[in-house]
């Protein structure tokens, strides 16, 4: 576990589960944009950005327990952590569970931000140390019913996330399926926005977000949202929809940027998860 070496279960993928699809998709994704939107980050011009841009990739695990045996999973799992750490474990792993989905008893498993020779160093330390893949076998894998395993880049020049805004204790994921040879309209349509949001003045220290982009599987876009509290996860003043019109020409301007966003898609699912320090390798995140 936490190696290309330890899956079990089905083959990997990287999809969390769907709250919202199909049909339902058009309203509610022109709705969730605005509203994730209001939920952005700092001010900053793309040539900083750039230069300060931790690496694009994150490595998730996701973790389905038995049922019944969340518990005992929980404390396999920390003592594993335990055993990560008193032997060196380089990454920063960190463990959330979901709040607010159709899938409520699953764990992700995530180390950020590295780059792809990275992910070759960590393999060469976790060949080095077989007993702490075994320690997994042993006593976490018993209580795990289904696991997952996926890459993610992040799309850094048009997010906006600072660790210092935080710390933060929930993570709104949304995430877009996109439709065959319209990734580029998706990508267009998602890089002027978030320019508009960070070059405009729409972005602050209590709006922050980090755009992703799935390896492997479906081809699927993701926005994190990351909030301290569930206060910070309501909407009140100017919309980022007003907000966008004020900066374009004009309201059909900005109707038809939301227009060809949502037009690239063919369905949408969100999920919120807790960060659980309790479980992860520490830091705040």
């Amino acid at each position: 576990m936490f190696s290309l070496q330890g899956s079990l279960g089905p083959k990997h993928r990287g999809q969390i589960h769907t709250i919202y699809e199909g049909k339902q998709m058009k309203t509610y994704a022109t709705r969730l944009i605005l509203s994730l939107l209001t939920g952005l980050f700092c001010l900053a011009p793309l040539s900083i950005l750039a230069q300060d841009s931790p690496a694009p990739l994150a490595e998730v695990w996701i973790v389905t327990p038995k049922a019944g045996q969340t518990v005992d999973f929980q404390t396999a799992l920390k003592a594993h952590v335990a055993v990560r750490k008193s032997h060196g474990d380089p990454r920063d792993w960190q463990v959330y569970t979901s709040i607010v989905g159709d899938k409520l008893n699953q764990y992700t498993i995530r180390n950020c931000c590295v780059n792809w020779a990275d992910l070759d160093n960590f393999d060469r330390w976790d060949k080095s140390n077989p007993d702490v893949l075994g320690d997994w076998y042993e006593n976490v894998a018993p209580y795990v019913e289904k696991l997952e395993h996926y890459f993610s880049e992040s799309d850094w020049a048009n997010s906006n996330f600072k660790p210092e805004n935080g710390p933060f204790r929930y993570y709104a994921v949304t995430d877009w399926k996109l439709k065959n040879g319209m990734e580029a309209d998706f990508e267009a349509a998602k890089g002027t926005m978030s320019q508009i949001a960070i070059n405009q003045g729409w972005a602050s220290a209590e709006r922050n977000w980090i755009w992703m982009t799935q390896i492997g599987g479906y081809p699927i876009a993701s926005v994190v949202v990351p909030h301290k509290n569930f206060a910070s996860m309501a909407s009140g003043g100017e919309t980022f929809s007003e907000f966008l019109a004020k900066h374009m020409s004009s309201g059909e301007a900005a109707g038809a940027l939301m227009k060809k966003f949502t037009s690239s898609t063919t369905s949408t699912k969100t999920t919120m998860w807790e960060h659980l320090p309790g479980l992860s390798m520490g830091g705040d995140h």
